[in-house]
């Protein structure tokens, strides 16, 4: 079933089950259902809407939005409320959205926005017969990529519907489980959180954006909410590492805690595993453009001794296959292409960066190329960078990537990241930003660590390194910070 037939299910059969726990109020099945026929009948019966941005803060109207928008057919977005007016700008112009809905009223100024200030959630009326193709675009996330330019993955009904068929399996959900969401709903990590639960009747406990900045607080609200399903990037779970607050008490309810998004020092993965024996960790890897999760690895001791290798990403997921691309300058490492029904139907309005990247195959199966190189070894396959941040320094090819993990090993390291400045002469060089517990002889630790020809130029110890909504390293921030600042 799609998500409309399998949450109309749940409605039917489950009216009164959890559906959206709220700090302070919990949302059922039948209310959300009822405040999404609202939207359908107060906003959308009279317009003409092919694509619809939500300013979505994980409130009643925000949720009730998307499934409004799932249920008519109409494409649509969530972005951030806090959106600055430049990238608004940027998406506005290029995307040109029918409808812009703003659930809190934020300073974005849009003749095309409309206020939603007030919604009933008991707005019963006979349900539609909603016919929905199962090959048009559901949902578009933009991903910015190496650009900085935001790029719209169309995402289509089919997909979920594979992907949600998968997740349900590998992850045994049920209507009992609850599950996170510390992932910004406009994050591609908040589609796991929100289809998986709702195609199954299970519950989602939203934390807004701005009440993760105390993680002490967010482990004890997930606790008395009794959650089962934690998935985060892994800098939320180190920075939990970090401040000593992984306690068994706080995880006694998770069947699964699940991390993906960017590396997982294996040092700081280790004391998790040693604190949390009976919750399953699971490392997964995916491309937005493949529907979140393409690949799973579920961590164990052995994963963790293994001082040689990351952690694998694991095998590839039941929804999706896979192909290795071999060129001379990858050297040992090969491109991962994914391919099947998970693979999304590529950028919204760009038929260009739409033909790079997505392809039909001879059996005329949709492929995507990743950009991401993988090794496969002992019948496992291990990340080891991207395409576009292999470079070439002191005549070696390395990974921007590899060097980061290294450094990460030393233990009084928090974070850091690599800066390649390309010069293309002689005086090319890598900069390291490191975050330490103590400074005292880093700069020799991290020497130390590094072959030759990875030792950075610099070493530019920080209190903190920025980080994006996502809560990933922006590294576009980094590098305007250098070459403004030491220069």
């Amino acid at each position: 079933m799609n998500f409309i037939e399998s949450f109309l299910k749940v409605v039917k059969d489950k009216p009164k089950n959890k559906c959206i726990i709220l700090k302070n109020s919990i949302i059922t099945y039948e209310e959300l259902n009822n405040a999404s026929n609202f939207i359908i009948v107060n906003i959308f019966d009279s317009k003409k809407i092919n694509f619809c941005l939500i300013l979505n803060n994980k409130s009643l109207e925000g949720y009730a939005s998307m499934i409004a928008c799932l249920k008519f057919g109409i494409p649509y977005a969530c972005i951030d409320p806090d959106i600055k007016k430049e990238d608004y700008q940027k998406i506005n112009l290029k995307y040109k959205p029918d409808l812009v809905i703003d659930t809190l009223n934020t300073k974005i100024k849009d003749k095309k926005k409309v206020l939603i200030k007030k919604i009933n959630k008991n707005f019963n009326i006979t349900e539609k017969n909603y016919s929905i193709k199962k090959d048009n675009v559901a949902y578009i996330i933009f991903t910015s990529g190496s650009t900085g330019f935001p790029k719209g993955v169309c995402i289509s009904h089919k997909n979920i519907e594979s992907f949600n068929k998968w997740a349900k399996k590998k992850f045994k959900v049920n209507s009992k489980d609850i599950f996170t969401q510390i992932n910004p709903i406009y994050f591609d990590n908040s589609v796991f959180d929100f289809f998986i639960s709702l195609m199954n009747g299970a519950s989602i406990c939203p934390l807004e954006s701005k009440n993760t900045n105390n993680l002490f607080s967010c482990l004890e609200y997930f606790h008395n909410k009794k959650c089962t399903i934690w998935f985060s990037v892994p800098s939320i779970l180190i920075f939990l590492i970090n401040l000593n607050l992984i306690k068994k008490k706080y995880f006694e309810f998770y069947k699964f805690i699940i991390f993906g998004g960017e590396g997982f020092p294996k040092k700081k993965l280790a004391k998790l595993y040693k604190k949390i024996k009976k919750t399953k960790l699971i490392n997964v890897y995916g491309p937005s453009e493949c529907t979140c999760i393409s690949n799973t690895k579920h961590v164990r001791i052995e994963d963790i001794e293994d001082k040689n290798n990351f952690v694998s990403i694991g095998n590839v997921t039941a929804n999706l296959k896979y192909e290795l691309i071999s060129k001379k300058k990858y050297g040992k490492n090969k491109e991962l292409v994914l391919k099947g029904p998970g693979v999304g139907l590529g950028y919204f309005k760009d038929k260009r960066l739409t033909k790079k990247k997505f392809f039909l195959n001879k059996n005329g199966t949709l492929c995507f190329k990743t950009g991401d190189l993988v090794k496969k070894e002992n019948g496992k396959l291990y990340f080891q960078g991207r395409v576009d941040n292999q470079i070439k320094y002191l005549g070696n090819r390395i990974e921007i990537e590899d060097i980061e993990s290294r450094i990460n090993e030393i233990d009084t390291v928090l974070e850091n990241c690599i800066y390649f400045k390309n010069l293309n002469n002689e005086d090319n060089k890598l900069i390291c930003f490191v975050v330490t517990k103590n400074i005292k002889n880093i700069k020799n630790k991290i020497y130390k660590k590094l072959p030759k020809s990875m030792k950075p130029k610099e070493i530019i110890i920080l209190k903190k390194l920025p980080k994006n909504p996502n809560g990933k390293i922006d590294r576009n921030k980094i590098i305007i910070n250098y070459d403004k600042n030491y220069q």
